[in-house]
């Protein structure tokens, strides 16, 4: 075609689809439909089968514990996939100590390479991959040199292009938190409003301040609420890192962007009848009584209070010895009618086993009901399948607890216990305790992925732990629903 400027082109006609369009893909030119790249845009923008990866330094944990709050409240179609975050690291090139052990800040080049294969591992496995960022506060801290809020900003805009290019979808990049003991929140002010901007000026970016839930509103200088304590309902536990009644506050700020980004997640009530077996190899690992509607469970907790254990566990799990009831604290187990489920679905009739707390115990220490499976021939798991976990309660009125953990432990090596949900186990920090809890949370998460040869899963532990603070009272109760635990085998092949 001769050279003709495209002002001078005649008009098309309607689109059909099948236009080509030159592309880059590996370093070589080729070509593509339109039809290919409006089929590749629409699946990115569908929030479904969706990863989360972390990063940042050791704060970047943070916001996982917050969304896995405001994700149990509100399900959506998401799920955290792998933490790579590095505590201590600056958003620099460099190295630094701890412990005798070598650590890699953000753009060093072997941390890098790192998180660019898990997310390509991820991606390779057929997951959208969204990147939760949280790094700044020791850029900031930095004395010798001073390091400047360009050169932070330059360095995660190397990190964001680099984890794009492997098939990173989103960057959702938090603002540095509110902090004691630092000389200039003006610095943070700026380093966040520098994020924000990049965010406003690059696709795919999302800025995430949650600075209305962390700050004391009447501090002059911006301190967190509590400020450096550690108390009861201080949102740090030393002014720098956020505590589990920080997370919680978190959460709340956090959950309109969980919305806007993902889709809905319908809550999975388990059949009575699931169970894993020989045919049914994508059923619930913990059998028939994953999903809890009666009581006859077994009692082997210590009481050394006058508390007691009345009724017992739900059938199939145990409360376990080292639940140790000190002072008057006591545990009521009845099968109940579940109003808040019925409410929910829609539904009517819906049972669950009801555990009603109450009294205060005279040391720490924690509730713990188990699911054991033990299978003579075990499940066989291919080498790199992840486990799907799921757990389902409801809260009433619950006060005085200072930790919820909901988790699955398996013999095949699956890196020990794996948390759907953990905030606050073992108790023991006063700025571990949550306000009154009330309300349906749904727990669901993909999780550890099986080593590199298949193995052979013979035993499964499952684990609802509830922790508590000596002194505290306890009272309330929570609806235990179902927990399911399934491996996701790869799906089959299309037929010939």
């Amino acid at each position: 075609m001769p050279d003709t400027k495209i002002s001078a082109l005649s008009s098309s006609g309607p689109l059909t689809g099948q236009e080509m369009l030159p592309l880059v893909q590996g370093g070589q030119t080729v070509r593509g439909s339109i039809g290919v790249l409006l089929a590749e845009a629409a699946r990115r923008a569908d929030a479904s089968n969706v990863v989360i990866v972390n990063d940042g330094d050791s704060k970047g944990q943070e916001l996982q514990a917050a969304a896995r709050w405001a994700l149990a409240r509100q399900p959506r179609n998401v799920r955290y996939g792998a933490s790579i975050n590095v505590g201590s690291s600056t958003t620099g090139d460099g190295t630094f100590d701890v412990n005798g052990e070598t650590k890699y800040n953000l753009t060093h080049p072997t941390r890098l390479a790192a998180a660019v294969q898990t997310i390509t591992d991820l991606t390779g496995k057929g997951f959208q991959v969204d990147v939760w960022m949280k790094i700044g506060t020791n850029d900031l801290a930095a004395a010798s040199p001073v390091i400047s809020h360009d050169a932070i900003l330059a360095n995660v805009k190397k990190a964001w292009n680099l984890y794009q290019a492997a098939g990173a979808r989103f960057l959702i990049l938090h603002a540095v938190d509110p902090r004691t003991s630092f000389s200039s929140a003006q610095r943070i002010i700026t380093l966040n409003r520098l994020y924000s901007e990049f965010a406003q000026s690059t696709p795919g970016v999302f800025f995430l301040d949650l600075a209305a839930q962390l700050v004391d509103p009447t501090s002059a200088t911006d301190a967190p609420l509590g400020g450096s304590t550690g108390g009861a309902f201080a949102v740090m536990v030393d002014g720098l890192h956020q505590s589990e009644y920080g997370f919680y506050r978190s959460s709340f700020g956090l959950a309109p962007l969980l919305q806007r980004l993902y889709t809905p997640l319908p809550i999975d009530l388990l059949h009575r009848t699931d169970a894993f077996s020989a045919t049914a190899t994508r059923g619930n690992l913990l059998g028939t009584v994953g999903r809890m509607v009666a009581l006859g469970g077994t009692d082997s907790s210590v009481k050394s209070g006058t508390g007691t254990v009345t009724g017992t566990p739900p059938n199939g799990w145990e409360l376990t010895s080292t639940t140790t009831l000190t002072g008057d604290l006591g545990i009521t187990f009845t099968q109940a009618a579940c109003a808040a489920l019925d409410t929910h679905m829609g539904s009517s009739g819906s049972q669950c086993v009801n555990m009603a707390l109450s009294g205060t115990p005279t040391a720490d220490g924690s509730i713990r009901l188990r699911r054991t499976v033990l299978t003579s021939s075990g499940v066989s798991v291919p080498a790199g399948t992840p486990l799907i976990g799921e757990a389902l309660v409801n809260f009433s009125a619950l006060q005085g607890l200072h930790g919820f953990t909901a988790s699955g432990n398996a013999n095949a090596g699956l890196n020990g216990s794996t948390e759907l949900f953990g905030v606050g186990a073992g108790g023991g920090k006063a700025s571990s305790q949550f306000p009154a809890l009330t309300g349906l949370h749904f727990f669901n998460g993909l999780v550890s992925h099986v080593p590199v040869a298949t193995k052979n899963i013979t035993t499964f532990n499952a684990d609802f732990i509830f922790s508590y603070r000596a002194g505290v009272p306890l009272s309330g109760s929570i609806d235990l629903i179902q927990m399911a635990w399934r491996a996701a085998f790869p799906l089959p092949a299309a037929a010939a």
